[in-house]
């Protein structure tokens, strides 16, 4: 469920196609993930709109089950990616609800939010707020996980610059030391869909205990370590990105760089937006026609992509949310790797949500960029099935309590 999306889109209700296999399975547990947008979307009950999580919830208690609502951040789970999720677990009545994730990373951040919803004969509707502390700043055992501490030992490459005939600028002496250095550099092929080699060696050997889980049964070997192919204007901005902290789109008119061409253009005037009377052209205040207008509309939307998705990922923190897309230009925030000349490969990409690398995806390329971007953080669902296995094993503890006590009180009984 997308928060950009109509809430009327269809396809925001294939989940009470989920309820009704609930209703009619009875399974003993059920647990539900989702975007934010989950919590934002209202939806038409009766004469009322009512949010769409409070009606899902309302739903499940209905059916006997007690509910649990979590805010949870993938990368306090251990995932090397920034990923906010809603978990929703529920269990059946009578059953232990799961636990909340516990935060086993640290990030700088404030505490998280959750909700409790169990019914009882007494108030078959119970909600219980409260701030789990476990997720506050500095109680969890182990450092975030990095994008560095993450991809540290896979080949580091470059995209070639397209148009390398351009006059030399420091940039282009930084990245002629790189070739120095022995980095390799892979031009795009209009007959191939990816950039790089099929198959690649590691780097190094394993720097940590997560590379070194990531490695385990690939047999030395690094496959889907590729790029998309992207077109001349965008691997160039790439390419042209300093090798830098707070690097951006407004680098390539430096003197650094000396590209201005690559830069969006600029507005000199808002007041182009702004209907301010019946001047000639259209009537948009400044003497603009409707086409002027509208150019200048294409130019503030490319400036604002610019804004936010041509800089380079740092390396100290996180890797900031994936999306379905890894164009860089596209407006879903930067891809760009920290220390090389080209955006996150599809192995980068499923290293950082937590995928080995003996794991392949299948299909075209953007099939497989769209399965990483959708698919849960490996360690998030390992934290989700840690609650659900513990929930599980203490109903089975209880049962066999109480069996226990069964059978002693049938031997006070005879005796």
């Amino acid at each position: 469920m997308n928060r950009r999306r109509d809430p009327e889109d269809p396809r925001n209700f294939l989940v009470f196609s989920v309820l009704s296999y609930v209703e009619v399975l009875r399974p003993s547990y059920f647990v539900l993930e989702n975007v934010e947008g989950m919590i934002s979307p209202t939806m038409s009950v009766g004469k009322e709109r009512q949010g769409f999580l409070k009606v899902l919830v309302m739903t499940l208690l209905e059916l006997g089950y007690g509910v649990r609502v979590s805010h949870v951040q993938a990368a306090r789970c251990g995932a090397a990616t920034m990923r906010d999720r809603i978990i929703l677990m529920a269990s059946r009545e009578g059953l232990p609800l799961p636990r909340h994730p516990t935060a086993t990373n640290v990030l700088p951040s404030t505490t998280i939010e959750k909700v409790t919803l169990e019914p009882t004969p007494a108030a078959p509707r119970q909600y219980r707020c409260f701030t789990d502390e476990e997720f506050a700043e500095g109680c969890a055992p182990h450092p975030a996980l990095t994008v560095a501490s993450a991809l540290s030992d896979l080949p580091i490459w470059d995209w070639q610059d397209p148009h390398s005939a351009i006059q030399e600028t420091q940039q282009d002496q930084e990245l002629a030391r790189r070739r120095k250095q022995g980095i390799p550099v892979y031009a795009g092929d209009s007959q191939r869909p990816l950039i790089g080699p099929r198959l690649q060696s590691y780097s190094s050997p394993p720097k940590n205990v997560f590379q070194a889980l990531m490695r385990w049964g690939s047999a030395g070997r690094v496959t889907q370590h590729q790029t998309l192919r992207f077109s001349s204007l965008e691997i160039e901005r790439v390419v042209q990105l300093p090798f830098r902290r707070g690097a951006n789109h407004e680098s390539w008119a430096s003197a650094y760089v000396g590209r201005p061409h690559l830069t969006p253009g600029r507005l000199e005037s808002q007041s182009a937006f702004s209907p301010a009377g019946g001047s000639a052209g259209g009537g948009w205040g400044d003497g603009t026609t409707p086409m002027d207008r509208a150019e200048r509309l294409r130019i503030r939307d490319e400036v604002r992509r610019a804004d936010r998705s041509y800089r380079r990922i740092e390396a100290d923190k996180p890797c900031p949310m994936l999306f379905t897309t890894a164009a860089p230009g596209a407006y879903n925030g930067p891809c760009i790797h920290h220390n090389a000349a080209r955006a996150l490969t599809l192995r980068e990409r499923m290293r950082v949500q937590g995928f080995p690398d003996s794991v392949s995806f299948y299909g075209t390329p953007d099939e497989v960029q769209q399965q990483v971007g959708n698919a849960v953080p490996v360690p998030l669902g390992m934290a989700i099935g840690r609650c659900l296995l513990e929930s599980w094993d203490s109903q089975g503890s209880s049962a066999g309590e109480k069996s226990e006590r069964r059978g002693e009180k049938r031997k006070a009984g005879a005796m």
